[in-house]
């Protein structure tokens, strides 16, 4: 007996779907850090990518853009090419040479210090399964990337799925924004991201703290270079879901991938003078 048409019909959709699907391997990502300055150099910026699934490698094509507070856009670059690591949990980085010269780690891909600052957006992506021409798309339309990130009480025109925009800089002289929780395809700006000390890391694992290429303090959520009370407050706040500036680099003291109560518990013996524990120890 002859299979159902019904049936028929749904593989044959199927197959003419798996090769829209498979290309789509961008935008599961997220922007998961900025700089702007620091140390400073103003030059001295960055935005880092976090590959929120395996596979999201395939970025050639796809653009980065600056926005001013007035929301006019300026693109920073066309992603010449695709990245090598498509890691879970991998990033890619986009960077000045200024950044390259302070930290001696090669980004991803060079870009020129076109962050505005303290108040604009930066918006990474492409629009369609597999990125298009980028000629034959709108850069200052915020809905077609894949994330954007609104900071510094920006008014103008956002990606809807990024939510309402944080009132802090991109990043101080000593801290950079970092997302906290959550990802691009959900949560919002506002909630989602927090001053921290920096952890940038490139597609190849090679990571730096912007201070002379020592390791972040693990605990110092701050990024004061100590580890206080306070920081112990911030990771239990991170633990709550709540604003903080904690990062799994500083606050995830036992590696689970999570901050959560356990880790609050550390730093705040590591406050007292006791050791944190777990996988993780303050640098020295």
């Amino acid at each position: 007996m002859g299979r159902p048409r019904s049936s028929v019909l749904l593989v044959l959709v199927g197959l003419l779907t798996l090769p829209r699907l498979a290309a789509a391997t961008f935008h599961l990502m997220s922007i998961s850090e900025i700089g702007a300055g620091f140390g400073g150099n103003a030059d001295v910026q960055f935005v880092e990518l976090r590959l929120d699934f395996a596979g999201q490698s395939h970025v050639a094509d796809t653009r980065l853009t600056a926005f001013d507070a007035a929301g006019n856009a300026t693109e920073l670059l066309i992603t010449p090419t695709d990245v090598a690591n498509g890691t879970a949990g991998a990033n890619i980085l986009y960077a000045t040479q200024a950044f390259t010269t302070l930290t001696t780690i090669a980004p991803d891909f060079l870009i020129p210090a076109g962050i505005i600052t303290p108040t604009g957006m930066i918006c990474w992506g492409a629009p369609g399964a597999s990125a298009p021409d980028p000629s034959t798309w709108d850069l200052e339309k915020p809905n077609n990337y894949v994330d954007c990130v609104a900071y510094g009480g920006f008014t103008s025109a956002t990606r809807n799925a990024s939510g309402t925009p944080t009132t802090l800089p991109p990043g101080t002289a000593t801290q950079t924004l970092a997302r906290t929780k959550n990802t691009g395809a959900n949560g919002s700006n506002d909630g989602d991201f927090g001053l921290a000390a920096p952890n940038v890391c490139n597609n190849a694992g090679a990571c730096t703290d912007l201070a002379g290429g020592g390791d972040t303090t693990c605990g110092d959520a701050d990024g004061s270079g100590a580890v206080t009370v306070t920081d112990g407050v911030q990771t239990l706040r991170a633990a709550a879901g709540l604003t903080t500036p904690c990062t799994l680099a500083t606050c995830d003291i036992n590696g689970s991938g999570a901050i959560t109560v356990t880790d609050g518990v550390a730093v705040l013996r590591g406050a007292a003078g006791l050791p944190l524990g777990g996988t993780c120890e303050p640098a020295s």
